[in-house]
């Protein structure tokens, strides 16, 4: 089935076209190869609201040159830090009894904070007992895992070329990939066989939003 460019898709339905331009922006360390639309009939309404005559938007950025791009170890570590510090796998006993303070200030409002720091950190180690230490370890674990899994679809210097597919609303995948020549690869092959099977089991995008 034909891959559509943005002007081209826009002759079939013109009421979206500001939204769908803003797609094209990216920044200017990033360059976008490929953009438009690929026909969807294999349960168009999954994407959560597909584009006008079972369409998916595709679009194919070159992150490589991207200043704060990061590699694949960098962005491991740093998953690693956000689960073992992150506020909401604490104890709930422990929050809630005002052991630490779910409030900090930044730019001089108050605001909830989504971690701790290490001093606090192992302070808090002290107070679990050893039930809350098994269950945090277990949510930390959890959430680092399904974490390494996503990265696949976030770009990093290995794979800095990112394919995201997205339906008209809330929907939408992405998959980093080593080479530009491997994202058309896998778009053509989707264009011929457009289907949530080959999305996620073939090339294992990952829902993205």
């Amino acid at each position: 089935m034909p891959f559509l460019t943005i002007d081209e898709y826009l002759k079939i339905d013109s009421k979206h076209e500001r939204y769908i331009r803003d797609f094209s922006n990216v920044k200017k360390d990033m360059k976008l190869l490929k953009i438009g639309f690929i026909k969807w009939v294999d349960e168009p309404c999954l994407w959560g609201g597909a584009w006008s005559d079972e369409y998916a938007l595709v679009r194919i950025t070159d992150y490589s040159n991207h200043i704060d791009l990061k590699s694949y170890d960098e962005r491991v570590a740093g998953l690693m830090k956000y689960s073992k510090y992150s506020y909401y796998k604490l104890p709930h006993r422990l929050t809630k009894e005002g052991y630490i303070s779910n409030e900090v200030m930044y730019h001089d409002s108050v605001c909830s904070r989504s971690s701790v720091n290490h001093q606090e950190w192992l302070y808090l180690q002290t107070l679990m007992t050893e039930e809350e230490q098994l269950t945090y370890k277990r949510k930390v674990t959890d959430d680092f895992e399904r974490g390494v899994k996503e990265i696949t679809m976030f770009p990093h210097v290995e794979r800095p070329y990112q394919i995201y597919m997205a339906g008209n609303d809330d929907c939408s995948y992405s998959l980093a990939v080593d080479t530009k020549e491997r994202a058309f690869e896998i778009i053509t092959s989707l264009e011929k066989n457009p289907t949530w099977d080959d999305l996620h089991n073939k090339f294992n995008f990952q829902f993205s939003n």
